[in-house]
């Protein structure tokens, strides 16, 4: 296992645990469940922004190929770096960039 897969599973679990912590600020008073979802939000925020430099840093890792007249390189699509950033760090980006727009619209509906 790439050290890089085991801190974007930290990452991850660390918004796993955010996300209980939400889902338990929900019952109360409304006061409780703003408070929740602007907590969550934050460690969304604080995940996307440690999975982009994880995505960065693995980037920079992964085996680059000659192609063409030698000036030109690409990707080592079998790279495990370029695996886990296409499989993995990507799609956990895109998941959190997705539930912080639904978080912020939840947000905006209870403000009003």
């Amino acid at each position: 296992m790439l050290l890089e897969e085991t801190t974007l599973n930290n990452i991850q679990a660390t918004v796993a645990q955010a996300y209980i912590e939400f889902q338990e600020s929900q019952v109360g008073n409304p006061e409780t469940h703003i408070d929740g979802a602007e907590a969550y939000r934050n460690k969304l925020a604080e995940g996307e922004k440690a999975s982009r430099e994880l995505e960065e840093q693995s980037l920079r890792k992964v085996e680059q190929l000659p192609s063409g007249d030698g000036k030109i390189t690409h990707s080592k699509r079998d790279d495990p770096h370029f695996r886990l950033v296409a499989q993995k760090i990507v799609p956990f980006i895109l998941d959190l960039e997705r539930q912080q727009q639904e978080l912020d619209a939840l947000l905006q509906r209870s403000r009003n």
